[in-house]
């Protein structure tokens, strides 16, 4: 099993919003998801230990 670094940006914005940036490595695109759209994502690829490099919005 591989394991996949995930970046979470949480300013200001984000703080405002509700909502984290999340980058992963080896993909360029940073994609802002609301806080619970991210967690649910996450615990459903460890569920799965489902190891993606695919951007989140093309998962949910």
């Amino acid at each position: 099993m591989r394991k996949v670094p995930i970046l979470l940006i949480i300013g200001n914005q984000e703080l405002e919003q509700g909502t984290v940036t999340v980058r992963r490595y080896g993909i360029e695109k940073q994609e802002s998801l609301a806080k619970q759209d991210f967690v649910s994502q996450v615990l459903e690829e460890i569920r799965e230990r489902r190891n993606t490099t695919e951007p989140l919005s093309s998962i949910i």
